[in-house]
């Protein structure tokens, strides 16, 4: 039952996407162009096509733009085996670069299942869809390139070329038998001039059986079959401590991310996974039932989500199994195959993108513990990211070690009053986590908000725990403290978290 009441803390994935799109619109006409003729940041219309409705349809006719726009960027993402995620350069002023979403004009790839369509049967990939998105994602993950965008159709997809050294990539698509020319013509019947080429690559490919035109194959076999909802303790128990392969498939926040695990067999799993030792902002408010204010979104967390993703998005990556809580929820380490050396959760800290989490940080190596919470201080002393603003900072960074205190109240499911061995009463909150809040006065109590009271007060009020305090929140008189609590060997912090009357917050 715990469980379950922990899932009415949930974040909204399609909102993150409404989130970071808003985004990209709103620097979308900041966008780098280099064109010789000059070429408008905002291309004319020039031709209005009409989508066809059906009864009740009240959608109005689409603007379709066929002027060609030119322009450089990195790739981000690669959504299928046509389609990439381009991003330019971030304008003064804003952390978050503008991204353009361009798909191969003139090719069909194979079509991948949407996220939306993962309980369809009707929707799943088409026969070597994963094996076209990996080529692409291969060639191009992470590599600048050039764009010309010739047409935009009626849904707002931007279609076009893309280059990169010199090199074609539509060419490369379709020599490699992942593309298949459309054979569009002219008013004369005859193919247009720039197809012919390349359908001569794809002859060449159907000659050779490459890619889609294997020869002997049942297609059915070069079909991904992806669960996303594995069970995750199974998973654990089979790789607790092994380094993993593993596809960064989508970013949710700085400090989690969706990996995709492939298999030889193409029964791929596909779950989350949280990184060990810090916490980052949400980048969506969170939503709990009855609460009629939205929260507000700490911006340093859009800033770390796309810190993350620009490094780690579809990257080959190695997830080290390292912990699971009571809900399924995985903790571990991301690091590169090559270079081990290299860790995310690091950069983050320094960048004052995150701060450290205690209670997952004692999952890894002391010294690289120790080396989280030296990164996190130096970031506080240098005032970046989440330190810039005074109210958030620490007095002074924390050296203190856990001490024993006894607990004599409990005022509600993430904050009590401890006394010290002089006798001396402190109240405290709990570090890194968040429990519903109780009511006062004429507003009402949040859900779950005396359950998680109950819970820590039968748990440990009266009782000697250990005590470390983390970090001050606040100004001059009204500083709070924030601390992790053990009892025995069980975090109180952790405990609560996977109980579901708590969630992770900076």
């Amino acid at each position: 039952a715990s469980q379950s009441a922990g899932r009415r803390y949930t974040h909204c994935a399609a909102s993150q996407d409404l989130l970071l799109s808003l985004a990209a619109s709103a620097f979308l006409s900041n966008w780098a162009m280099t064109s010789k003729d000059s070429v408008e940041k905002k291309a004319p219309a020039d031709k209005t096509a009409k989508s066809k409705k059906g009864k009740g349809d009240k959608s109005k006719d689409t603007v379709v733009s066929n002027q060609p726009q030119v322009g450089c960027g990195v790739v981000k993402n690669v959504t299928s085996g046509g389609t990439v995620v381009i991003y330019g350069q971030a304008t003064q002023g804003n952390a978050i670069p503008p991204e353009k979403t361009i798909t191969l004009s003139g090719v069909n790839v194979p079509k991948m299942q949407r996220r939306t369509q993962r309980d369809d049967d009707k929707e799943k990939d088409e026969p070597y869809a994963f094996h076209a998105r990996e080529f692409l994602r291969k060639l191009l993950i992470g590599k600048k390139v050039s764009f010309t965008t010739n047409h935009t159709n009626a849904n707002g997809r931007e279609y076009g070329n893309l280059t990169f050294d010199n090199i074609s990539v539509a060419d490369q698509v379709v020599s490699a038998g992942f593309g298949v020319v459309k054979t569009a013509t002219n008013k004369e019947g005859k193919m247009h001039a720039d197809r012919e080429a390349l359908y001569g690559l794809q002859v060449q490919a159907e000659k050779a059986g490459r890619g889609r035109h294997a020869k002997g194959v049942d297609p059915s076999h070069a079909v991904r079959d992806v669960n996303y909802d594995p069970d995750t303790f199974h998973f654990y128990m089979e790789n607790k401590g092994k380094a993993v392969p593993v596809i960064v498939d989508y970013v949710r926040s700085g400090s989690t991310v969706s990996v995709e695990v492939p298999r030889p067999n193409m029964k791929h799993l596909v779950f989350n996974v949280t990184l060990c030792g810090i916490v980052c902002p949400r980048t969506v408010p969170l939503k709990r039932k009855g609460q009629k204010k939205e929260e507000k979104v700490n911006p340093i967390g859009v800033v770390a989500q796309h810190y993350v993703a620009k490094r780690l998005l579809k990257r080959d990556m190695e997830f080290v199994t390292l912990g699971i809580d009571k809900s399924g929820n995985i903790y571990g380490r991301l690091q590169f195959a090559a270079h081990p050396e290299r860790d995310i959760t690091k950069l983050l800290l320094k960048n004052g993108y995150g701060r450290y989490l205690p209670w997952t940080g004692a999952l890894i190596d002391p010294k690289l513990s120790a080396e989280y919470r030296a990164c996190e201080a130096a970031a506080a002393a240098a005032k970046v990211g989440l330190w810039e603003n005074p109210k958030a900072q620490r007095a002074t960074a924390n050296t203190s070690q856990p001490a024993l205190m006894k607990v004599v109240m409990v005022n509600s499911g993430d904050s009590l009053t401890i006394q010290d061995a002089k006798g001396k009463d402190i109240r405290v909150n709990l570090a890194s986590v968040r429990t519903p809040r109780m009511g006062r006065r004429e507003t009402p109590s949040e859900p779950l908000a005396f359950e998680a009271k109950e819970w820590l007060r039968k748990k440990i009020v009266g009782k000697r725990v250990s005590v470390r305090f983390e970090y001050k929140r606040g100004t001059g008189n009204t500083q709070s403290d924030f601390v992790s609590i053990e009892q025995g060997r069980q975090n109180i912090n952790e405990q609560l978290c996977s109980l579901g009357f708590a969630i992770m917050c900076c």
